[in-house]
């Protein structure tokens, strides 16, 4: 069934489980803003230190005509995925899953963060936000389209990737410094592996934040990729699990800058300790 003759055709036990879920979302409206850096496997094969030749001026940015075809590249980068493993237990409606998330993360980040490729092809994408719009609330879920995940999810793996989001939304106020920009997702296609994207894609905005003097902060749950973010100089600050998944937080400092040249990059202990100090100290409401 086409999904206009669905949409037209919903029962009386959809129609409850929309509102159902508006409540929930409701009642915990930062937690669907996006699991962190679900970066799929991306030791794709450049080295980092010299130019990329994949990216040329500056990044492309999706826009709303690009949000189909974004989903679709980036629910196959993340296909085996250990995240999507656990809150879509069945193989077989894995990918659509995958892709109906993905969609929701695109328009999430349209609205309220950056969207970045490598070209029109969109051969790598990446999801950035600035610290303060790194949680947002009820408006902005449902115009991202949240009321529609639990239809297309189903309830329970709804609530599965729910719960993901409320631990990752707490990690993220205790981990992330003010000045600080979260990337969300990272991801490169497998029919573009191993070519350079993704590194050229994190190179190019590495660098603009160095130039800003601003921190950099990810999540992954595939130990593989702690190594390729090394290279560009993030390191694990804390690491923690939820629904049998471990995280690792990774953390990127500002540099400093001299009169002529770069002298160094802020301590990433020190930057971590002070923040989750500041918590401590003087918390606020994430709202």
């Amino acid at each position: 069934m086409h999904d206009t003759a669905r949409r037209a055709q919903l029962t009386y036990g959809d129609r409850r489980q929309t509102v159902s879920s508006y409540w929930a979302i409701r009642r915990s409206p930062l937690s669907l803003g996006g699991d962190s850096a679900k970066a799929c496997r991306l030791d794709d094969g450049a080295s980092t230190g010299s130019a990329s030749p994949m990216i040329r001026g500056a990044p492309y940015r999706l826009s709303a005509r690009d949000v189909a075809a974004g989903a679709a590249e980036l629910a196959t980068a993340f296909a085996e995925y250990p995240t999507f493993a656990v809150l879509f237990p069945n193989a077989l409606r894995r990918p659509s899953d995958i892709a109906h998330v993905m969609r929701f993360f695109i328009h999430c980040g349209l609205l309220r963060g950056e969207v970045l490729a490598t070209s029109g092809r969109l051969e790598a994408i990446s999801i950035w936000y600035r610290s303060p719009e790194a949680s947002f609330g009820l408006e902005t879920a449902i115009r991202a389209g949240a009321l529609r995940l639990p239809l297309r999810l189903g309830w329970r793996s709804f609530m599965r990737f729910k719960l993901l989001g409320d631990t990752k939304q707490r990690q993220r106020h205790e981990r992330m410094p003010d000045r600080c920009h979260l990337l969300d997702i990272i991801g490169v296609g497998p029919h573009h592996a191993g070519k350079g994207f993704a590194t050229g894609l994190l190179e190019a905005k590495l660098a603009q934040l160095d130039s800003e003097g601003q921190s950099a902060y990810l999540e992954t749950s595939d130990p593989r990729n702690i190594g390729y973010y090394n290279r560009f100089g993030f390191a694990v600050v804390s690491s923690y699990r939820s629904q049998d998944l471990e995280s690792f937080c990774m953390l990127r400092g500002p540099v400093i800058r001299g009169d002529n040249a770069i002298t160094s990059r802020v301590g990433l202990s020190r930057l971590s300790d002070a923040k989750v100090g500041d918590k401590s100290t003087n918390a606020r409401n994430p709202q």
